[in-house]
């Protein structure tokens, strides 16, 4: 199983719904993906009760479950785990399986001239 971790330095920065995005695209590719969110703020939640597909599949879960949260979802077969942390988590945390993706990104304004 492959895991893709959004992680940047602050909340509302966009990462929840980057972790949709790739969900969504990787399922239509066949992939059986899960979305596993450790931010409490409660979108991932909220975008999944309001949408109509049940897949990809969303879990919640703590820091402190977070292991036997990987664990399940490989022994369930997903291909894919878009691991969302909450804004400023930006210490690497090392997955059981021994593979980890950082997508970091940082958005930066600029005032039109």
């Amino acid at each position: 199983m492959q895991v893709i971790a959004f992680v940047t330095q602050k909340g509302g920065s966009g990462k929840t719904t980057l972790a949709f995005c790739c969900a969504v695209a990787a399922q239509e590719h066949g992939a059986k993906v899960l979305l596993l969110d450790m931010d409490a703020q409660g979108t991932a939640e909220a975008w999944y009760q309001d949408r109509e597909a049940d897949t990809p599949q969303l879990a919640r879960v703590d820091a402190v479950h977070l292991t036997q949260a990987l664990e399940a979802a490989q022994a369930q077969g997903f291909d894919l785990c878009c691991w969302i942390l909450p804004g400023g988590m930006n210490r690497r945390r090392r997955l059981p399986s021994g593979r980890q993706i950082f997508v970091l990104f940082r958005v930066v304004l600029h005032q039109a001239i």
